[in-house]
């Protein structure tokens, strides 16, 4: 038989489930029904507003200090729960905040030609497919490589829009490789500019040869000295190993 209590604000009988838990009470369960309690804070829902403003900030310091002893004595454990709430909430999480940058007026990665990322994140992962269909992508911001190639391989994957190097007046396109030793590969690809995004070259390049670099810097001129990886933009699915073979 289901355990019932009576609700001290409506009256009515009701399985106690439909009380929330309080073990300060006899019984463990608050005296006023979950739809009653409801019902009131929607009714005072202005009053309670105003009570908790107003008690932040007459408790600023006393609160501030009491979450940082709660986070810290609960540092792991809130990690856990964040990490599986982004997760769960994934896809709505990611709407919720497209929505808010549109009022706002900004501009998605794929819309926004002035975003840093979007030459070397939209446009050339749309033009690289084609070349490394069955790699696996790695995360947003992998701090090593971008790509995993179907032999195994680590492709790390640079672009550059073509400038000019007043100094030395000639135009160059420049590979940040950072002194990355951990690639296997890097995919450097040379557009004429930014607004146009055209495709000049694509070099798939041993990462022994440049790990240690911190830029690589490609001019016209030295074209011929990287032809050995030179590889075609509209071909299918090149792998490593055949680029390199």
């Amino acid at each position: 038989m289901t355990e019932t209590k009576s609700c001290t604000k409506c009256g009515q009988s009701k399985p106690l489930d439909q009380f929330k838990k309080d073990k300060t009470r006899k019984d463990g369960h608050f005296p006023q029904c979950k739809q009653c309690v409801k019902e009131d804070r929607n009714k005072n829902k202005g009053k309670i507003q105003d009570y908790m403003k107003t008690y932040r900030e007459e408790n600023k310091a006393t609160l501030s200090e009491s979450r940082k002893d709660y986070y810290k004595d609960h540092q792991e454990e809130e990690r856990a729960n964040r990490k599986a709430y982004y997760w769960e909430h994934h896809e709505k999480e990611l709407a919720t905040m497209e929505k808010y940058r549109r009022t706002q007026g900004i501009k998605p990665m794929s819309e926004n030609k002035d975003c840093s990322l979007y030459l070397g994140v939209h446009v050339t992962e749309q033009a690289i497919k084609p070349i490394l269909p069955n790699a696996t992508r790695m995360e947003m911001h992998h701090p090593k490589y971008d790509y995993l190639c179907s032999q195994g391989y680590k492709v790390d994957v640079k672009s550059s829009s073509i400038y000019y190097y007043e100094k030395k007046n000639a135009y160059r396109w420049m590979f940040a490789i950072n002194k990355n030793m951990e690639a296997d590969y890097f995919m450097c690809v040379a557009y004429d500019n930014s607004e146009n995004v055209n495709i000049i070259k694509i070099w798939m390049i041993p990462g022994k040869l440049i790990n240690h670099l911190g830029r690589l810097s490609i001019s016209p001129g030295s074209f011929e000295k990287w032809k050995e990886y030179e590889i075609d933009p509209t071909e299918a699915n090149v792998c490593v190993d055949k680029i390199t073979s």
